[in-house]
């Protein structure tokens, strides 16, 4: 089971929770997780082909998944983060 740390700014969407776990054992598998488990988050931050939406980054172990291939394995130890970009100014 993989953890994803949420930002604060999509916790309504996680019941508040800052961080939501799921299985998953690659990068595809975690979205089609976050998909099937959480879809009140994942209609905020997926495309309807289950893509995460071009303003969202998610990092692993501090990379950007854009460095990832989709079936990269996943650990339980892996850091997963989900960044939502900040407006205003």
């Amino acid at each position: 089971m993989v953890s994803i740390r949420i930002p604060a700014s999509l916790r309504r969407h996680t019941r508040g929770n800052a961080e939501i776990n799921v299985e998953a054992s690659s990068i595809a598998s975690l979205l089609s997780a976050i998909q099937s488990e959480c879809t009140e988050l994942a209609d905020e931050i997926l495309t309807v082909d289950g893509e995460l939406k071009s303003h969202l980054h998610l990092y692993i172990n501090g990379r950007g998944v854009a460095e990832w291939a989709d079936n990269q394995p996943l650990t339980d130890a892996d850091q997963i983060l989900l960044v939502a970009p900040v407006a205003g100014g």
